[in-house]
């Protein structure tokens, strides 16, 4: 017998045993614990008693309702009707969970492979309906519960069978090839596991600019990898085959605006005419350095944050000029920390520039936005905004807050939900 230790980083420690014609890998990893499918799709999910938020995501906004995503596992649901004081209702698990969308009286939730179906005639108490099963492809990314990303991730074939969640534990498992000078004896073990990367009002709700659900013109967009797939609402609750429109691209983000769909990648801003029954056209593409890229849009110009973690290290707000829409053009680019989510209302912009804070600025004159800061809020974490009728609703690590922007020059914290 022999053992052979491979050091591949300061966390891992990976031991592999050859004993005759017997190879057995030994490394402590992230191990998945599994189910079948049948076997969860047959659990309805349900309106649970509220529980603290932890890890909280995306937001939505739907009447009186506020959702608040809990990465990965599910919905939050407050009662916002008076933003000074939000009433907890419920929760609801909703396995590796990012986004939603509302549509009329009909919430889409995205959950693993699958897009489920709730009823919101009563938005604070949404009632399961059915599911689309096979919408969206499946990696690592889409479960972060029990994951730990220093570790590798032992080989599991998501298409075959659902991952719930990831135990960090010893795993061996016996290897069919071993060529002791190239590391490609490692096989399918992931050493340098792939970190969690990471709006609109369609007769229904509103989301951030970190959203990757939308809803237009009677059509449902989700953003699937390098893939825009849409599928008709003519039918709320039994919708036809996705179709998919492959970006060629790592998309991240959507944004309508008018008739057309704005798409933040991490390689540039991709704009789609959606006017000829919600059908994507292509238009045109503002290319940038790699990097992660919300944007929203108002009047004839774009607001794009280019955020270091999806490539290169640069950290700016792109202003672009899209009054020709098949011809966008750079007007400035400003530094800042690292902006993620940004909101527009009127000639006020809200960044949330990571653990910088909330910057609100003045924007009448957009080659001098830095010149016109309305407000710095430092002392918090800020992800991603929603402003809405004079109520601006914030989500960071610290939690949700909503501020009263009436009077942009006077803004007024209004509650927080920690």
């Amino acid at each position: 017998m022999k053992k052979i230790l491979i050091i591949t980083h300061s966390f891992i420690l990976i031991l592999i045993i050859s004993c005759q014609n017997k190879k057995v890998r030994i490394y402590k990893g992230n191990s998945p614990i599994t189910t079948t499918f049948e076997e969860w799709r047959s659990i309805k999910p349900e309106l649970r008693p509220p529980n603290d938020i932890q890890n909280p995501g995306k937001i939505y906004i739907y009447k009186d309702a506020l959702y608040i995503n809990e990465k990965g596992i599910g919905i939050h649901i407050y009662n916002n009707s008076n933003p000074s004081s939000p009433i907890p209702i419920g929760f609801i698990d909703i396995h590796s969970n990012f986004d939603v969308a509302v549509k009329g009286n009909t919430l889409y939730a995205g959950s693993y492979s699958d897009l489920l179906i709730f009823d919101v005639s009563d938005p604070l108490k949404p009632l399961y309906i059915n599911r689309e099963i096979d919408v969206f492809s499946v990696n690592y990314r889409s479960v972060t519960k029990g994951y730990d990303e220093n570790y590798p991730r032992k080989y599991v074939n998501m298409n075959e069978e659902v991952v719930l969640r990831w135990e960090v534990k010893t795993i061996e498992e016996e290897i069919e090839t071993y060529n002791q000078s190239s590391i490609s004896m490692l096989d399918d073990l992931t050493l340098f596991p792939a970190k969690d990367n990471e709006s609109s009002v369609g007769g229904s709700g509103l989301g951030g600019s970190m959203a990757s659900f939308t809803i237009m013109n009677n059509t449902l967009y989700v953003l699937d990898d390098n893939s825009l797939k849409y599928s008709s609402l003519a039918n709320e609750t039994n919708l036809p085959l996705f179709e998919e429109l492959l970006l060629f691209r790592d998309a991240e983000t959507l944004y309508p605006y008018e008739n057309n769909l704005f798409i933040g990648t991490t390689t540039g801003m991709l704009i789609y005419d959606i006017k000829d029954n919600g059908t994507p056209l292509y238009l045109s593409s503002f290319d940038h350095w790699t990097g992660c890229d919300p944007v929203v849009v108002s009047d004839d110009k774009a607001y794009v944050t280019l955020s270091s973690g999806c490539g290169l290290q640069r950290n700016e707000l792109h202003v672009v000029d899209v009054s020709n829409l098949s011809s966008p053009k750079l007007i400035k680019t400003y530094d800042f920390e690292h902006p993620l989510g940004l909101g527009i209302d009127d000639s006020t912009l809200f960044l949330c520039d990571d653990y910088a804070g909330l910057k609100v600025f003045d924007i009448k004159s957009p080659d001098s936005i830095k010149n016109n800061m309305i407000h710095h809020y430092s002392d918090i974490n800020a992800y991603d905004v929603i402003p809405l009728n004079g109520i601006l609703i914030m989500v960071g690590t610290d939690g949700v807050f909503q501020y009263d922007y009436s009077n942009p020059s006077a803004m007024v914290l209004l509650s927080q939900i920690k």
